[in-house]
């Protein structure tokens, strides 16, 4: 052990005490023996398992975060009358790239006879029909950004013993990032499929993808998800 180590971790008789001159000592990094690389390594291998991860579709469930048309054409409207360039950017996001991967990841999972959980907010009912809820198909309503938090998402897993939430939708950094988190502190492995959310701003977008995806979920495209078999 090194000396400012081991001055730190010395203590007097009384037990309880904090270390001798800590104060002294607590703005010094401590070297601790044989530790550096053992943590590189660790964290290494816990990167690169983070990211080897597929989920077992028999265990998953797609969760669809606040799918609305009537949500996404306000938000463009709203997005042109502040900055038209960031308007079109949405719209294209919208309509070219997650919506047709919204449509598709539905698809894959119906297919398969696997969950579709439609979570929403009480007033989303505008949808086009392939993103409608079928009978059967569970809809939940939600009353704040965080879904876990709000509304009956928790039960309803538990109930089909799913172990992975694929989430797609919107907002990718507000209503989306809110669920993500809260799935994983209720032990549930998340999938975010990236190219099937929706975002007001591209930079935010790109920033809850990186954020939620160190360490966090597990950050899939849709093509990754549509080649996953069940098992």
């Amino acid at each position: 052990m090194s000396a400012p180590a081991a001055a730190l971790l010395k203590r007097s008789t009384n037990p309880s005490a904090a270390p001798v001159d800590w104060q002294g000592q607590w703005s010094k990094p401590l070297v601790w023996p044989k530790a550096a690389g053992a943590v590189a390594r660790n964290a290494k291998t816990a990167l690169a398992d983070h990211r080897a991860f597929r989920p077992v579709l028999s265990r998953s469930a797609l969760v669809l975060i606040d799918v609305d048309k009537k949500s996404f054409d306000q938000n463009i409207e709203s997005s042109m009358c502040h900055d038209p360039k960031i308007g079109r950017a949405l719209s294209r996001r919208t309509y070219q790239i997650a919506l047709p991967n919204l449509i598709r990841l539905i698809e894959f999972f119906r297919k398969r006879r696997l969950p579709v959980i439609f979570v929403q907010w009480g007033w989303h009912r505008y949808q086009y029909p392939p993103l409608e809820a079928r009978p059967g198909e569970t809809i939940i309503v939600k009353h704040g950004r965080g879904a876990f938090g709000t509304s009956g998402l928790d039960a309803a897993l538990r109930r089909g013993r799913i172990e992975t939430c694929v989430f797609a939708g919107a907002d990718t950094a507000f209503c989306v990032a809110s669920t993500v988190r809260w799935a994983i502190d209720h032990n549930y492995r998340a999938v975010l499929v990236e190219d099937a959310c929706v975002c007001g701003l591209e930079e935010m977008h790109a920033a809850a993808v990186k954020t939620l995806g160190w360490m966090q979920a597990h950050i899939m495209k849709t093509k990754q998800v549509l080649r996953l078999t069940r098992s």
